[in-house]
């Protein structure tokens, strides 16, 4: 090989590596969110997981997490790789908004595989695989359900108050979607109000019962459905954001497009899964700004 040739071999191959470190560095910092993470313990992030057609939200606050809900089964890579590439270790609380698989499908996975302190959770219990293989995880790591109802509070960190608003205690009702635990989050001057799959009567009662769910960021409730969203409750909300986690192309519809009209007209600036890929709220406490990987 005469000298020349043998250059460009080598430049070749220096390129060729070049391009690995690249591909290798984009794959870990850009798709699932290390890009958005630091040790500043000021800041307040909230993860909203793009994971389908389902929720998973992940709180992150002075080295401690939270984690609300965990999506489908079907997305167990996707959530699990995502929390790996954030280095978490430990879950600090763990809140399942209510037992539908599209919510809670990944959380016997998740309790086996991290170590978690607590686990928050309506009182109601379904007869359905997933529900069943996270009581068996549980009792493994010898951890309860703590009930949770309106009038509730979390403890997270001393910074962050946790208030919940639904659902009623000791009340039960036909449609799981309104066992959903609404909550809400408050890091100084800054808001979030999660919001589940509650549907409109329970949103009628939220509102009649009273309380300042007003809010900064809204999870939109049911992944935008026309079964939630009523105008009195984005009324009262009174938000700046929304944050809709649904699948792309789902089978429902999901948002359905007077909700998305409904939002629009009061001015809220939409974030969505199926269009934004993973959704990262930072906040300290006085400002906030959203990161999305799409």
């Amino acid at each position: 090989m005469d000298k020349k040739a043998k250059n460009k071999l080598i430049t070749t191959l220096l390129l060729l590596v070049l391009a690995i470190i690249v591909i290798f560095l984009y794959k870990n910092i850009f798709d699932f969110g290390n890009f958005f993470v630091d040790e500043n313990s000021d800041e307040l992030r909230v993860h909203f997981i793009d994971i389908g057609q389902g929720d998973a939200i992940l709180v992150q606050f002075n080295d401690k997490n939270m984690l609300i809900d965990s999506g489908p089964k079907k997305s167990s890579d996707k959530i699990l790789k995502y929390l790996d590439s954030l280095n978490i270790k430990t879950i600090d609380v763990i809140i399942g908004s209510h037992p539908h698989e599209d919510h809670m499908g990944n959380m016997a996975a998740i309790v086996k595989k991290y170590s978690v302190l607590s686990f928050f959770s309506p009182k109601v219990s379904v007869n359905q695989y997933f529900f069943e293989n996270l009581a068996k995880e549980l009792n493994n790591k010898n951890l309860k359900i703590t009930p949770v109802h309106a009038g509730t509070t979390i403890n997270f960190d001393p910074d962050i108050d946790i208030d919940v608003y639904w659902p009623e205690e000791n009340k039960s009702y036909e449609n799981l979607n309104n066992y959903s635990i609404v909550m809400s989050l408050r890091y100084r001057n800054i808001s979030f109000l999660f919001a589940g799959d509650i549907e409109k009567d329970c949103e009628k009662i939220m509102i009649a019962n009273g309380g300042d769910f007003n809010a900064d960021v809204l999870k939109i409730a049911h992944h935008g459905s026309k079964t939630s969203s009523t105008k009195k409750f984005l009324d009262k909300v009174n938000g700046k954001y929304a944050i809709i986690q649904c699948g792309l192309n789902n089978q429902y519809g999901h948002p359905d497009k007077t909700t998305i009209s409904e939002l629009t007209s009061r001015g809220y600036k939409i974030y969505r899964n199926d269009l934004n890929g993973n959704i990262v709220v930072i906040t300290n406490g006085n400002t906030i700004d959203i990161n999305t990987n799409k």
